[in-house]
């Protein structure tokens, strides 16, 4: 194919940093939980580490019940950049600007072994919480 000499018309979608993600079979995600991409079918769950950690994709923009469906039956709206206020243990001042990971759906933690790739520190708010500003999608893990 050769350069463009002329404006081009493409598609585009994930405005705002929403991907719709689609959704592996007799999976719950709920709103506001850390999704990933179970890298051995390709399809959207809860974040989950592992031998073999998801991909990180970003927080369930909605929630998302395919309990009884096929993969790929339903998509999930996720946010994959941001800045959000999440909970873990151990947090500290000095955090701030490290790499934190998704133990879970629901908590990150400063360890990255076996863990989902999650963003980086900009705020502690506490021991508890803190303001992570996610790593883009695209973004290797």
């Amino acid at each position: 194919m050769a350069a463009a000499t002329a404006n081009a018309v493409i598609e585009g979608r994930g405005e705002g940093g929403i991907v719709p993600f689609a959704v592996k079979a007799s999976t719950h995600i709920y709103r506001n939980t850390a999704v990933g991409v179970d890298p051995t079918v390709g399809y959207a769950r809860p974040a989950t580490a592992g031998a073999t950690p998801d991909i990180r994709c970003g927080i369930a923009r909605e929630e998302v019940d395919n309990s009884s469906g096929a993969s790929g039956a339903k998509k999930v709206e996720v946010y994959t950049e941001g800045e959000f206020l999440l909970t873990g243990s151990g947090l500290a001042q000095t955090d701030v600007g490290s790499l934190v990971y998704w133990s879970d759906d629901s908590t990150i933690t400063k360890t990255s072994t076996n863990n989902v790739l999650a963003g980086r520190i900009t705020e502690t708010v506490s021991a508890t919480q803190a303001w992570v500003r996610l790593l883009p999608f695209a973004v290797a893990s």
